[in-house]
Formats: C-alpha cells, sequence, structure tokens
C-alpha cells in the first residue's frame, strides 16, 4: 500500500470525493465544513476495539494468577499474584517475594511511595532502600501487645487514605494509622466485600447494614429499601467529583454514597451491568470510568455514568483496574495483565472482530457501515444493542480486495479478478479477468472513474445501462503504480520502472487518444517505481528517495518541508481531507495540519497501537483510518487525549566488583557523592516508569567519555577500572511516540590507590633517604606502568573475545561472501513468517533469484569477477528489502530469496521488477542480469514454506526458460502472457 492519493475539493469542481490508498471520502452529500460549520450526515463510526498489550505468566515472573493490580506513586504497575508482588517499569518486569513464599492478595500503594500488601494471615508495607531493592516489613504484629493479630484469614482489601492504611481480613478491619496508632475493628460477623472511593472506605458484612470505616469503627449508612440483608452486593468504588462516593453493585447498577446515605442511581442502572455482573472499577483520566466484568469484558463509562463503549478483553474475569501515568488502564485478569488505550484516540478492528487478512481499503458509508476491503474479500460492520462492532464478508470467494470507492451510483470495488460494484444488495462485476488495484475518479465528471490496473489504464462509464469500460491504453506495457488527473483532458501516471507516463484524454466519448513516457530529472539511474499525487492543490512525484513538484511543463526536484512536514524522510505519503485538514505518515510517524496553510504538527505519542502504518485515508465524523500491521486502525484527533507529564530515567541498582567476590550494592540515591576504593567494574541498572515496551537508553560517562553512546535496549551500563578521579554517569530513556523524558545523573569519585598518594611518596623519601629517591621513582613508575598495561591487556582480550563471538555469530547466520543471511537462517526465519500469515490470513510472497549465464562469466572472466558479481547482486537485495521486516538471503551458488511477510503477489512482483531492472544497471564489467521467480502464499495456495519456495523456484525456471531477464509465476499469470510483457527485456 505505499501509495499517495490525497483529495481536495476545491480542486475538483463537481465532485464530492477522490480514492487515496485506503478509502474514499465519506457522504457525496456532505457540503464543505468548514464553510458551513455543519456536520456530515453520515452516521458517527461506532470504534472498534482499544488497543490491548497483553502480557501473561510466561512474559513476567510470577504464577498464573493474579488478585489485583494497582500504580505506584513512582509510575510502576504492580501485580498482587500467587507467587508474591509483580512489578512492571519500562519494559522490565520484576518478582518480589514475599517472607515464606506468600501469595500477595491485595495492594494499596501510598503517596509516600510505599506499597502496602494484604496476604493471608498478614500484611505488611514494600518499602524501597537506598540499595533500590524493595524490602517487605510486617505490620500485622502489635495491635494487641505480645500477640499477633491470629488467624485473620485472608486480608483481601487494603485502602491507603489520609487518616492511614486500613487492612480488611474477614471479620475484621486493621488501621495503622498516620501517627504509628494500631486500631482493630471486629466486624461482628462476615465482612463479604470492600471497596475504597478515594478516602472513603466502605464494608459489607453479612446481616448487617453497609457500613464507613472511619479511625473509630464502622459507622453504618442509610439506604433506599433494597439496602436490606438482601440487597445488592457491592463490588467497587470509585470517588465522584462533589466528594461523594459512587458504588457500583455486582447486579443492580449504580449508587451514590454521601454524608453516610446511599441513594440509587436509576439513569445509570444499565441492563448491560447486570447481565456481565461487573465487579471492579476505575476512574479515567477524561472523568469517565472503566468497568471490569466477571465475564472479561471492559465497559466505557463517560463521566455521567453512560456506556459508550463495551470491549471483550479477556476470557477471564477480570480482578483489579488501575490507570497508570501516561492514561492507560491496565486490568488483570486471573490468569494476565492488559495495558489497554481505553477512551483513547485509538481503536482497532482486527480479527478478533472477524477481519481475515492484510486491510488494503476501508470506507465509510452514510449509514454508519464501515466497509473493509483485505487480501482475502470484502467485509462490512454490523452493530450489536451494545453499539459492539464486528465484520462478516461480502463475499466468500476470498478474492484479494485492493481499492474502494464510494459514488453515487453504488461503491466500485477493486479486485485481483477485475472490478465490481456494490449497492448494498450485492456485487456485479463490471471488468472481469484482469486485476484492478486501485480506481481513480474523473476531475470534472463523476460519471467517469480511472481503473489502474498493473499493466494499462482503463476508463469506466455509468451510463444508464450501469458500468461498462469505454477505453483501454494501448501500446508497450508501462507497469502503472499511481495515477491522478491533472486537467479534464489529461492524466499522469507512476511505473513500477520508473518516470512517469502521460496520458491524452478526450472527454467527448472518454477515450484515450495517447500516451507518451515523461523521465524525472537526473540521475537518469534510478529505477525504482514512481508514485505521483496531488497536495494541497500541487501535484507531487516520488521514487524511492525523491520527491519532485510539477512546475508549468515540467517536474523539478523538492523535498519534505516543501508542503510536505520535514521531519517525514523518504517514501512518505500524504492525504488531505474535504474539510481541508491533512495528514501525512510514515512507517512509524503521523503528521497533521488542520488547513492547507497550516503548519503540519506530529500526533504524539502514537500510543502503540501504531506499529507500522501501510496507509491512511480520511473517516466519518472527522477521523482518520490507517492501516497497520495489527489490522484497520481508526485514529479521533477529537478525542481527549492524556497528558502525559515528564518521566524521569530513574537508577534501579547500583553494583560495584572489586575483585572476585560478588562485589556489593551501593546507595542510588546518595546525600553527597560517593567515593569508591579502586574496583574492577561498575554496573548502573535501570528502568523508567512507562508502560511502553521497546524502551531505549543512551548513557555517557562525563570524565571518561563524554560522548552520548548510541541508543540501546539493555537497560544497564558497565565500566571497567577507572583511574583516580572524579565522574557523572548520565542517562536518559528513549520511549517510542517521544514523550518528554528527563535524564539521570549519579556522581561518584575513584580514590587512588596508595600507591598513587602524595603521601607514599613522601613517606618513602623520609624512610629511605635522598639515595633512594629515584629508585622508589622509577618504582613507583614501573608499577604504574604495569598497571596500565595490565588494563591495556585485560580491555585488548576482552575485546578480543567480543569479536570473536561477534564473527562466530555472523558465520552462523549469514554468508561469508555476500554477506546476507545463509539458508539456515532463511529456513529458521521463513519458517516463522509463515506460521504467522496462516494464523492471521496475511499475504506472504518469496522471491528466486538467479544470476543468468553465471557459468559463462566464471569460465570466461575467473572467479573473482563471478565472486564480485554475487556481492553486486546482494547489494540490489539489501537495497530493496527492510531489514525491519523482511530478509534477503543466499540459497546456494549464485542463487538467492528474498521472504516478504504482508506483500501481496502484485506489491512482489513490482518488486521483483525493481531488482531486476537494478541488478542489470549495476553491472561492473560483464553484462550480466537476473531472473526472478516470484510465488505468494494465498494466491499460489502453497501450504508450507517449502511448498511456496518450490513455486517460487518454479517460477525461476520458467523465467529462464522464457529467455532469461524475466520475472515470472508460477502457476503462469495470465497478465504476463501478454507479447511484450513489463518483466524485462529477454537477453541470451
Amino acid at each position: 500500500m505505499n501509495r499517495i492519493h490525497v483529495t481536495n475539493l476545491a480542486d475538483f469542481p463537481g465532485l464530492a470525493r477522490v480514492p487515496r490508498t485506503l478509502a474514499a471520502l465519506v457522504a457525496l452529500a456532505c457540503g464543505l465544513l468548514a464553510a458551513a460549520e455543519s456536520t456530515c450526515a453520515a452516521a458517527p463510526p461506532i470504534p472498534g476495539n482499544p488497543y490491548v498489550a497483553r502480557y501473561a505468566p510466561g512474559d513476567y515472573p510470577g504464577d498464573a494468577y493474579n488478585f489485583g493490580i494497582a500504580v505506584d506513586s513512582e509510575g510502576s504497575v504492580l501485580l498482587a499474584n500467587t507467587a508474591g508482588v509483580v512489578r512492571f517499569a519500562g519494559g522490565q518486569w520484576e518478582l518480589v517475594t514475599l517472607p515464606g513464599g506468600l501469595e500477595a492478595r491485595a495492594l494499596a500503594p501510598a503517596r509516600d511511595g510505599q506499597v502496602y500488601v494484604g496476604s493471608f494471615d498478614q500484611f505488611g508495607v514494600l518499602a524501597r532502600d537506598r540499595f533500590g531493592d524493595l524490602d517487605y516489613t510486617s505490620l500485622d504484629e502489635g495491635f494487641q501487645p505480645g500477640e499477633r493479630s491470629g488467624s485473620m484469614g485472608e486480608v483481601f482489601r487494603v485502602a491507603s487514605t489520609r487518616d492511614g492504611v486500613y487492612f480488611v481480613a474477614y471479620s475484621e478491619v486493621f488501621l495503622v494509622g498516620t501517627d504509628g496508632a494500631r486500631h482493630r475493628f471486629p466486624a461482628g460477623g462476615k465482612i463479604v466485600t470492600a471497596a475504597q472511593a478515594g478516602d472513603i472506605v466502605v464494608v459489607q458484612r453479612e446481616d448487617a447494614p453497609l457500613a464507613v470505616v472511619t479511625p473509630h469503627g464502622f459507622v453504618d449508612v442509610r439506604g433506599p429499601d433494597d439496602l436490606g440483608t438482601d440487597g445488592p452486593m457491592f463490588a467497587s468504588a470509585v470517588a465522584a467529583g462533589d466528594g461523594s462516593a459512587l458504588l457500583l453493585s455486582r447486579d443492580r447498577g449504580w449508587y451514590r454514597l454521601a454524608h453516610n446515605q446511599v441513594t440509587r442511581i436509576e439513569a445509570a442502572s444499565n441492563p448491560a451491568l447486570s447481565q456481565a455482573r461487573c465487579i471492579r472499577a476505575a476512574t479515567l483520566p477524561d472523568g469517565g470510568y472503566a468497568v471490569g466484568c466477571e465475564n472479561g469484558e471492559i465497559l466505557h463509562l463517560d463521566p455521567s455514568l453512560a456506556i459508550v463503549g463495551l470491549h471483550r478483553v479477556s476470557e477471564l474475569p477480570i480482578a483489579g483496574l488501575a490507570v497508570d501515568r501516561e492514561g492507560f488502564l491496565w486490568a488483570a485478569s486471573e490468569g494476565e495483565a492488559l495495558r489497554i488505550s481505553l477512551g483513547r484516540s485509538w481503536s482497532v478492528y482486527d480479527s478478533s472482530l472477524g477481519l481475515r487478512g492484510t486491510v488494503q481499503a476501508a470506507i465509510d458509508l452514510d449509514d454508519g457501515t464501515t466497509l473493509v476491503a483485505t487480501t482475502t474479500g470484502l467485509y462490512a460492520s454490523h452493530h450489536d444493542a451494545h453499539d459492539r462492532v464486528s465484520f462478516t464478508p461480502i463475499a466468500t470467494d476470498r478474492r484479494e480486495v485492493s481499492a474502494l470507492l464510494e459514488t453515487r451510483f453504488g461503491v466500485l470495488v477493486a479486485t485481483a479478478t477485475g472490478v465490481e460494484v456494490w449497492e448494498g444488495d450485492g456485487l456485479s462485476t463490471v471488468i472481469d479477468g484482469t486485476g484492478v488495484w486501485d480506481l481513480v475518479p474523473s476531475l470534472a465528471d463523476d460519471t467517469l472513474v480511472f481503473a489502474i490496473e498493473d499493466e494499462r489504464l482503463s476508463i469506466l462509464r455509468h451510463s444508464d445501462d450501469g458500468w461498462s469500460v469505454t477505453s483501454t491504453s494501448t501500446g508497450p506495457p508501462i507497469g502503472l503504480s499511481s495515477a491522478v488527473q491533472i486537467e479534464p483532458g489529461e492524466v499522469w501516471g507512476g511505473q513500477i520502472r520508473g518516470g512517469l507516463i502521460r496520458f491524452e484524454v478526450t472527454a467527448r466519448d472518454a477515450s484515450i487518444t495517447s500516451w507518451s513516457e515523461v523521465a524525472l530529472p537526473a540521475p537518469a539511474t534510478v529505477t525504482s517505481s514512481t508514485w505521483v499525487f496531488r497536495l494541497g492543490g500541487r501535484i507531487f512525484a516520488r521514487d524511492a528517495d525523491r520527491y519532485f513538484a510539477l512546475d508549468g511543463e515540467r517536474f523539478r526536484p523538492t523535498s519534505p518541508g516543501d508542503g510536505l512536514p520535514a521531519a517525514l524522510g523518504n517514501g512518505g505519503d500524504a492525504l488531505e481531507c474535504r474539510d481541508g485538514s491533512g495528514y501525512a505518515y510514515g512507517s512509524t510517524q503521523l503528521f497533521a495540519r488542520t488547513r492547507p496553510s497550516a503548519e503540519w504538527q506530529e500526533v504524539r505519542p502514537l500510543e502503540g497501537a501504531v506499529k507500522r502504518i501501510l496507509g491512511a485515508d480520511c473517516g466519518a465524523a472527522r477521523t482518520v483510518l490507517l492501516a497497520s500491521e495489527r489490522g484497520l486502525l481508526r485514529f479521533d484527533p477529537a478525542a481527549p487525549r492524556a497528558t502525559v507529564g515528564p518521566l524521569v530515567t530513574r537508577l534501579r541498582r547500583v553494583h560495584v566488583t572489586h575483585g572476585r567476590d560478588d562485589g556489593e550494592a551501593l546507595d542510588v540515591a546518595p546525600l553527597r557523592p560517593i567515593e569508591l576504593a579502586p574496583f574492577r567494574r561498575l554496573r548502573f541498572d535501570l528502568e523508567v516508569p512507562s508502560g511502553e515496551s521497546g524502551v531505549r537508553y543512551r548513557t555517557r560517562l562525563v570524565g571518561f567519555d563524554d560522548e552520548w553512546s548510541l541508543p540501546q535496549a539493555e537497560p544497564r551500563h558497565e565500566v571497567g577500572g577507572l583511574t583516580p578521579g572524579r565522574y557523572r554517569f548520565e542517562a536518559i530513556a528513549l520511549i517510542r511516540g517521544a514523550h518528554d523524558v528527563q535524564p539521570m545523573t549519579y556522581s561518584f569519585a575513584v580514590r587512588p590507590r596508595w600507591y598513587q598518594t602524595s603521601w607514599a611518596m613522601v613517606g618513602a623519601v623520609a624512610l629511605l633517604g635522598a639515595s633512594i629517591v629515584g629508585l622508589v621513582r622509577w618504582r613507583s613508575a614501573a608499577l604504574l606502568r604495569a598497571n596500565a598495561a595490565l588494563d591495556t591487556l585485560v580491555r585488548q582480550r576482552t575485546s578480543e573475545l567480543v569479536e570473536a563471538n561477534r564473527r562466530l555469530e555472523q558465520q552462523a547466520r549469514h554468508d561469508d561472501l555476500t554477506g546476507l543471511a545463509n539458508r539456515r537462517r532463511l529456513e529458521h526465519f521463513g519458517a516463522g513468517a509463515f506460521d504467522e500469515a496462516t494464523a492471521t490470513g496475511a499475504s506472504l510472497s518469496v522471491l528466486m533469484v538467479d544470476a543468468d549465464h553465471f557459468k559463462v562469466i566464471n569460465d570466461r572472466l575467473g572467479h573473482a569477477a563471478g565472486d564480485r558479481r554475487l556481492r553486486e547482486i546482494a547489494h540490489v537485495l539489501r537495497e530493496h528489502t527492510d531489514p525491519a521486516r523482511e530478509l534477503a538471503a543466499r540459497y546456494g551458488g549464485e542463487e538467492f530469496a528474498i521472504i516478504l511477510p504482508g506483500v501481496t503477489l502484485t506489491v512482489a512482483r513490482a518488486r521483483a521488477n525493481e531488482i531486476r531492472a537494478r541488478a542489470a544497471a549495476i553491472a561492473q564489467g560483464v553484462t550480466s542480469t537476473v531472473s526472478i521467480g516470484v510465488a505468494e502464499r494465498i494466491a499460489h495456495e502453497a501450504t508450507s514454506l517449502e511448498h511456496l519456495l518450490h513455486l517460487a523456484d518454479a517460477g525461476l525456471y520458467r523465467a529462464k526458460q522464457q529467455g532469461r531477464n524475466q520475472v515470472a509465476l508460477c502457476p503462469p499469470d495470465p497478465a504476463n502472457e501478454t507479447p511484450g510483457s513489463s518483466t524485462g527485456a529477454s537477453r541470451p
């Protein structure tokens, strides 16, 4: 989906929508929103699932059962687990065990940074010591002189308030006051449940009224008639803005507690609450609420307690909810921990909602339906009574659908076998037998649409008889990549092999009269695909890493910053919505502007929902649709977004080793710089209180090396023995989404050895006299040199060992001659990619590349020339492969292979043509080409990686049979059977 199509209605008189990479604009009947200040008549879209990051017991230390979750004052996430307390910060997990291996049943972070823990028959507090470790101290002793609390049973609720900390057990409540006093309140029966709302602690007892716990004991509350012994079972509570408490009943909805009086909130008693048996609640940053239920659902409520979203996030009951400092909701189910972007700007439509395959395009219709095109077919959204969305296939033949265009005559659907039209009651064929991958409307006539095929351009016209093809381009194949209409009679297209194509179109009979190729400015050796697009009333073109702007009759070189965000980088795409707002995006960045004249602003943070953007389009209600590796995403720029305060990089631990012993821990926050004796190794362990994974760190040691290190994933910095002096260690965390993260510093000094001090030299002079001054100085210098030489030797040997290990690793995974991955690495990577593609229904393509006439090169020019040619081909493959998600390898001899996850057959063939052309262009000293075979998992119905490689190899054999310097498929691709195919010129 590496295409740019944008819409500006001011440039398109008489037309209300233009297609882009992902979909068409919504609501043809909507006028310009900015001018009329009116809203579109289209129904607002139903959000999909929130983004959810899942952590199972295999991802963190601990057992498979959680009792609750909390976020401490530092921003770390804590799980109450059967193995103890599990702590998470910045992608790092640690387990804090309790004495005797007891379970952690309940947690309550306090404002002073301590964490109070309830267990079985005991409770206590976790506090960080000066070495950075969390130490547990029991608090259950001392409530009666010389006596433990005894068999209190499970302490299942802990509440930290301004009066102190309440520990709730089965039949009594214990209070550790802020003044250190201990209080014990017997309940006179079994305590069924307890909840906290701000500083209010509520308990429900069997055969007794609901009560608030105070430093003086239980205070019964008054309530409605149904608050008797057979009344509602209260499961959770949250604080309201007016100082009252909102009580959540397990079976009857919401109640309000104020001034020891409980009243039922009738307007908020939604049946969904009782049907799902909701048991946990938490306040969200936007003032709304999250409610967790026994069936694994999360309900999103607005500040008035109305349900605005209902999402199934787990198959297990929700045991606890908490909100981190970045505004994300954390949920603990009985078997996992979840980080959820509830109430945020992003929602996700993925396989859990019925979508299959890789998303290619999407469109919001006026009735609130969303159509989604994927590599496996066309899907339509449906909403249930609770406004939950799901998708069902419209066509079940699993054909790849690549583009959608809504017109006033129905929705045109571009598929791998042609074009169909959908009018809400079924599909009818317009073009049959030829793959179409994009649709572009005419500027002035909304009955005309241009259909982009692999190797030609067709014009579709709507008449009383429906849609039909009026004209198709003739002449040599051109390998179209994109198209845009500049004038009513002029269409420009980008080419897969590079350069542009210009079509002349007659308005009278809607036919293509002529075409001509137009080369972009030098360097002319660039043969990668060219894309042409419109943005802000201007026409742009882009190849692999260059941008051009149309200036009169010619394209001139330009760059991001000239109408595009300067930080976009190479290969960025853009779109413009009809209200004048625009978006530009790269693989991991998204930029927005409110109108064409406004400045581009980066959307921060991407919140983890966007791992890799593949395409984008404007959706309904001013939302933006994004295709990504996670599925279809909807971004609402107007949604409330949590304000993330500055995060602070923290020093987790400092450890020093002096000799062969295990060393010792150092104070992580000393009042003054620490002085260290000469040491062997010093290690700094780092963390940052963020829920994002993939955190990286940069470090430096001022006084030794003032340069910052390269970003590294390892949250650790180690240094060897340092010379005497003063040093300052600095570190900063780098978080995806560009959070404002503050660095940390740690100052220390290294004392000199005894023989390095001035007093030792003076003493030696006094004892030995002037006659041995020279000897002492010589001896001291010799020791210094020996020490320096030893240190140098140790560093040299260490460096040699590291380099030897690196070479062994390189040899085990890479080919020595070309530097590409070897066949063993290819099979391992490919097997994983094939399994993932099969599980998600995604595309997976394979290219088999072979050097033509390679034996002739070896025989005539020698093996050195042959090796040079193989390295040239390897260089080309690296240029055309994304190392983050794709793999190029030497398969054997002069044969290479490329694994392309998520790449469709059409795109794979285009990539193959780019490689073929580039390999021929850079051949030095020889006339040499390559042949390439292409296969794709879905299109060729491959059953395994070996089967897919075999199909690609068969395509390679076919390319060789056809005369080499070819790109071919097996089974034969009908589009390539026409004379003069664009797969390349044949050479003997």
